[in-house]
């Protein structure tokens, strides 16, 4: 069988693991990547931060046709499998994602729902190529994080701008080069934590980054004269 016939369940674990990179690059892919970007109104756990991040971005309010604009002129990756989620997180255990904001890479939870190997695979290519200083290892697995005994299905090479669909059964990608499995989230203790109203399990990029990267996005805009931006 061709491995982008092999199928996937509902819910696959997905397991990365890289070289580490810079903070600097590391916050650019968050900034680029985080689901929290694509919608600030709606996700998130902490609203008090989402509406002082949307006045801080000026994020356009419930216009389709601005906010599309806005995300491009952020440079936004839309993502459907393999977002980050750092900024402020609606997800039961808590902030996550690959590329994690001190620069280390590594996931071991879920991806969904019912994804193919070809669109993750895809998805995988995006990053590579808007991002090829990436070296990362990434295989999908056969069940969920929370089931036992679950096996690879398939595995991605992803290094100089291009991803590389690699066997399992031949090559183990995070032995080879040496890769410690990344820690899985702690759901029980984040949830606890956001009923209390803390939400810095939730929460792991600080309102001063969004700050900062609206300083320099709204100085960029404002130079070309984008009307609601004035």
């Amino acid at each position: 069988m061709d491995l982008f016939d092999k199928p996937l369940p509902k819910w696959p674990q997905m397991i990365v693991t890289g070289k580490t990179i810079s903070e600097t690059d590391a916050l650019e892919i968050i900034r680029r990547t985080d689901i929290f970007i694509a919608d600030p109104k709606y996700n998130g756990h902490d609203k008090e931060f989402s509406s002082r991040a949307i006045r801080i971005l000026k994020y356009p309010d419930y216009d389709y046709g601005m906010t599309k604009v806005w995300l491009k002129d952020w440079g936004f990756i839309s993502l459907e499998y393999i977002y980050n989620d750092w900024i402020n997180s609606s997800y039961a255990g808590g902030a996550h994602g690959w590329c994690h904001p001190d620069g280390t890479i590594g996931y071991a939870e879920n991806i969904g729902k019912w994804p193919e190997i070809q669109e993750v695979f895809s998805e995988w290519k995006i990053i590579a190529e808007a991002f090829p200083f990436l070296e990362l290892e990434v295989t999908l697995m056969n069940g969920e994080y929370c089931d036992q005994n679950i096996k690879p299905v398939v595995s991605f090479l992803i290094r100089n701008g291009s991803v590389e669909i690699v066997d399992p059964d031949k090559r183990n990608l995070h032995a080879e080069f040496f890769r410690t499995m990344p820690e899985k989230s702690n759901s029980t203790l984040n949830l606890v934590m956001v009923m209390s109203g803390n939400y810095a399990l939730s929460n792991k990029i600080p309102i001063h980054q969004i700050q900062c990267w609206a300083e320099k996005f709204l100085s960029e805009k404002n130079r070309s004269a984008t009307p609601w931006l004035k």
